[in-house]
């Protein structure tokens, strides 16, 4: 069953996913119930020995399969998307080169592997607050990372009369997808003040692939 599960996970779907990972340990409590059983019934060589042998396949398993996972990739999501026709959509650049020039503008680059980015942008706001970032996948209009991007991607501002520069510490991650899948994101920048009111500031298409975790 570990074997069927592991070409289970070469199918592109959740679904199969959760089965390949699930059944193989559904037998082995089965199994453990079983032992359990025998030893109830005072047959208990047999059912101790059961319960031992379960419990040690299990943990080779489980190691096994968290290797497995950490090298296949098995996050499908993108495989099956088109990239729209007759829209403007950004590539990311190695490097940020945004210059302010008295304009409102936003950036994204590349970081050191696919799925992992930077941004800069250059805005002039009234009143403190925060500045994220919001991604959707563009076909769907899926939310991308949307719990992780908002923390990752958090700049802090303050009231200037003028455009001034702002730019990221470290990088974000986008999940959905794999290296050498690339999509259509839209990217959101918004604003929030310290009362909570949010406004969207801008946006732009950008041509992204996920990170492979």
């Amino acid at each position: 069953m570990g074997i069927i599960g592991i070409f289970t996970l070469m199918i592109p779907y959740k679904t199969a996913a959760y089965l390949s990972i699930g059944i193989p340990f559904i037998i082995l409590l089965i199994s453990i119930i079983l032992g359990i059983e025998k030893i109830f019934k005072k047959i208990f060589l047999s059912g101790v020995l059961q319960i031992i042998s379960t419990i040690i396949v299990g943990a080779i398993g489980l190691a096994l399969a968290t290797i497995f996972m950490l090298f296949y990739p098995y996050d499908h999501y993108a495989n099956n998307l088109d990239i729209p026709s007759g829209i403007a959509l950004n590539i990311p650049k190695d490097t940020l080169q945004l210059n302010c020039n008295d304009t409102a503008d936003f950036e994204i680059s590349r970081d050191f592997q696919p799925g992992l980015y930077s941004y800069a942008f250059c805005y002039a706001f009234k009143e403190k607050g925060i500045v994220y970032l919001r991604a959707f996948e563009i076909s769907h209009n899926d939310p991308l990372s949307s719990i992780s991007l908002q923390e990752s991607s958090t700049i802090n501002v303050m009231p200037s009369d003028k455009i001034l520069h702002y730019q990221n510490d470290g990088h974000f991650t986008i999940y959905e997808g794999d290296w050498g899948h690339p999509y259509a994101a839209r990217f959101e920048l918004w604003f929030r003040n310290d009362n909570g009111t949010e406004i969207k500031l801008t946006e732009k298409n950008y041509q992204i692939e996920g990170w492979m975790r």
